[in-house]
């Protein structure tokens, strides 16, 4: 039968330019990286159990017009979990998915360094590998290229060990994070032997947006602002 109900990304569309708002403007609202939102406008991507209630929250009273295509999205992403054979995903896991900027806390030389990376985040059900895109350019001599295996707990705690992917490199440990509320920010430490020591950890963010890894990695390293470039007005 046919039907004149928008999809969730025409109807996402529609909202925001009924707020008069950009994607960057409405990104930056509800936390969300551009690119994110130009692939939920385009059909590109599904959106998740949390995207409503972060746009509600931003827009109180005003996403009635929202609610039925995302409930059909959400449909469509759990048949589409299902029939891949994902059953801890069709039962309503975070996703996780895609590409994700990486702050580390650690040390070059016995400097505080703030390594920076882009990493690849894959996912199955509540499964998730990592692994860096290349070396931090901030530690030539410390950096390395790594992977990640990870499992979330609750859809909020990410606990895992990682692995170099580079012959003759010592370094390996263990992570720990966990999701902000608002989806676009993993917040916790590392724990491992390093270039520098046998036994070191730091703080660790990974972010969907670069700002807002280096604002929080600022905020729980205040010793990082400077390295970052971050101002207190940031």
């Amino acid at each position: 039968m046919a039907t004149d109900a928008p999809s969730f990304g025409a109807a996402l569309r529609q909202f925001r330019l009924r707020q008069g708002l950009s994607q960057e403007q409405l990104a930056g609202r509800i936390s969300y990286s551009r690119p994110h939102l130009a692939n939920l406008e385009r059909g590109a991507l599904l959106p998740g159990r949390g995207f409503l209630p972060r746009i509600e929250a931003q827009f109180p009273g005003s996403t009635a017009a929202l609610l039925g295509p995302y409930r059909v999205a959400l449909r469509e992403r759990r048949r589409g979990r299902m029939e891949a054979g994902d059953p801890a995903d069709a039962q309503g896991a975070v996703s996780l998915a895609g590409t994700w900027y990486a702050l580390w806390e650690t040390t070059a030389e016995g400097r505080l360094s703030i390594d920076s990376e882009a990493v690849t985040v894959r996912q199955t059900g509540l499964d998730l590998w990592i692994e860096n895109q290349s070396r931090a350019p901030e530690n030539p001599l410390g950096s390395f290229l790594w992977r990640a295996q990870c499992r979330v707990y609750d859809n909020r705690h990410i606990l895992g060990t990682y692995l170099p992917r580079e012959a003759n490199v010592r370094s390996k440990g263990v992570v720990y994070l966990t999701l902000h509320t608002s989806g676009a920010f993993m917040l916790g430490r590392w724990l491992g032997c390093s270039y520098d020591a046998e036994f070191a950890s730091g703080v660790s963010v990974i972010a969907r947006d670069r700002g807002v890894a280096r604002l929080q990695m600022s905020k729980s390293v205040p010793a990082a602002a400077e390295l970052l470039g971050v101002t207190s007005g940031s």
